[in-house]
């Protein structure tokens, strides 16, 4: 997976608030541990990860039950999919590679 993979996950980024949920999304997608991301979360995450793995623009992400939507402000050029609740994965797309992807409780 990760050979040809979009994401580089050495690049994630994450603001100084977001650093357990940036560190369980980063470990998840490495395939180190599972340990900080919402039990409850788990499958729903992997399942996005691999979508961002294979997609190569923002629309790839537009699939039932994610509520693809474009983020405003100092975000703008992120977008967003649902996780459940307040809990988004944030990204955006340098050509055709994910980067600053993000696991984010909105309150």
């Amino acid at each position: 997976m990760h050979a040809a993979s979009s994401i580089d996950s050495d690049a994630l980024a994450f603001d100084d608030d977001q650093v357990v949920q940036a560190w369980g999304l980063n470990a998840l997608y490495d395939r180190r541990t599972a340990r900080r991301v919402p039990p409850e979360h788990l499958e729903k995450l992997r399942d996005i990860l691999a979508m961002l793995d294979r997609s190569r623009r923002p629309d790839d992400m537009n699939l039932p039950g994610l509520r693809l939507h474009p983020l405003k402000g100092d975000l703008k050029g992120h977008w967003a999919v649902w996780v459940s609740g307040n809990w988004r994965v944030t990204f955006r797309f340098e050509e055709s590679s994910v980067e600053d992807a993000g696991y984010v409780d909105y309150h």
